[in-house]
């Protein structure tokens, strides 16, 4: 056998050991998203990447239009992934310092068996709140048992817990009640990794932990309406910095298109409420001055074609796909499968795909998402 017969055998060998690449694509300006599965990445900007195929979890950085829902994606070898999300600024964040004269720094007395707590907290009267995002980024280092964000804490016993304990590889929102601690909700952490980023998010009697953009615990309690900012850990104490407040972040709606030949899975998450009617719609972008609508969102009735340009939309019969006229469920979940035919007009065409939400009687527009993009 030649040289060159060798050489191109060893090249489609190596292909064929490959694994197979999927293709990543984040719109919405100046948005960011991590991406976990096997492997995790990270999307900014009208970022691009390329992974592994397999299942994918999606999950946005908060900005000041809210907190995209995260996604979970089934990505198939050789798909093109394209998310959307809204664009927006980045949410106003303000630093949190815990030195200075009225700052806790110093050990809560312990329940009965549990390892002493060590508190820093912040004066009262600088960084007292109710409301709001409080996140930092934390590494672990040898000693270290757990660490936590605290909120609405007094030097009484009085506050909120989101913790990340290392030792029993899980997390924690908790109330500190006097000299007792107890687990409002728990969840297995993600693989150790060296540096995290957490947030504790506190909207009135709702409480998320969230760790690297993905909420992973939730609670419903108001035991304790305000009190200071802060952090606690037992052990070593680990490495901190940039400890900030933003306002709560509000959910809020996303897409992303898996597409792979002439078939598309069309995912989507929606804040809104449960029966709603969620209706996918392949539209161009907006090539003239705005339509004007009705109270409902809808076009004035002229009996002439719709003048924004949709150039499908979803009905009853399934002409569009399976899933693209659909109740919102309880999870605010939609996924619809697209195939189209290979016609010669449509080649090389590019719609962006969206869902438009409808209330529960049909009459108004509740919500259009973001739009991704679909090649045909």
């Amino acid at each position: 056998m030649s040289s060159r017969a060798l050489c191109v055998l060893g090249c489609f060998a190596g292909a064929v050991g490959l694994p197979a690449q999927t293709s990543w694509q984040l719109e919405g300006g100046r948005a960011a998203a991590q991406v976990h599965g096997a492997e995790r990445f990270s999307l900014e900007g009208a970022g691009r990447a390329t992974a592994a195929a397999g299942p994918r979890a999606v999950h946005f950085a908060a900005t000041a239009a809210g907190k995209p829902r995260s996604l979970a994606l089934d990505v198939a070898a050789g798909s093109r992934v394209v998310i959307g999300v809204a664009g927006a600024a980045p949410a106003v964040e303000q630093p949190i310092s815990l030195d200075g004269a009225g700052a806790f720094a110093g050990p809560l007395e312990p329940t009965w068996g549990a390892p002493p707590v060590q508190v820093r907290a912040a004066a009262p009267g600088a960084a007292t709140a109710r409301d709001g995002r409080l996140s930092a980024w934390v590494s672990r280092v040898e000693g270290a048992r757990w660490f936590a964000l605290a909120g609405r804490f007094s030097a009484g016993g009085g506050g909120y817990l989101f913790v990340l304990d290392w030792e029993e590889q899980e997390v924690r929102l908790e109330r500190l009640l006097g000299l007792d601690r107890v687990v409002l909700a728990r969840a297995p952490a993600p693989a150790p990794r060296r540096e995290v980023a957490m947030a504790l998010q506190l909207e009135g009697f709702r409480l998320q932990g969230i760790l690297d953009e993905e909420v992973l615990v939730r609670a419903f309690d108001g035991a304790v309406s305000s009190g200071a900012l802060g952090v606690a850990w037992a052990g070593e104490a680990p490495g901190w910095e940039g400890l900030r407040l933003a306002p709560p972040a509000k959910p809020a709606a996303s897409v992303a298109v898996v597409q792979r030949g002439r078939a598309a899975q069309v995912y989507g998450a929606v804040p809104q409420q449960p029966g709603s009617i969620a209706l996918l719609e392949l539209a161009l972008d907006r090539p003239h001055g705005w339509i004007p609508r009705s109270v409902g969102g809808f076009e004035p009735f002229l009996r002439q074609p719709p003048a924004a340009p949709v150039i499908l939309q979803a009905d009853v019969r399934g002409s569009l796909g399976a899933g693209a006229l659909a109740e919102v469920d309880a999870a605010g979940e939609l996924r619809a499968a697209l195939r189209w035919p290979d016609l010669p007009a449509l080649r090389l065409h590019v719609a962006l795909v969206r869902w438009r939400i409808v209330d529960a009687a049909g009459d108004a527009t509740v919500a259009v998402t973001p739009s991704a993009k679909l090649r045909f």
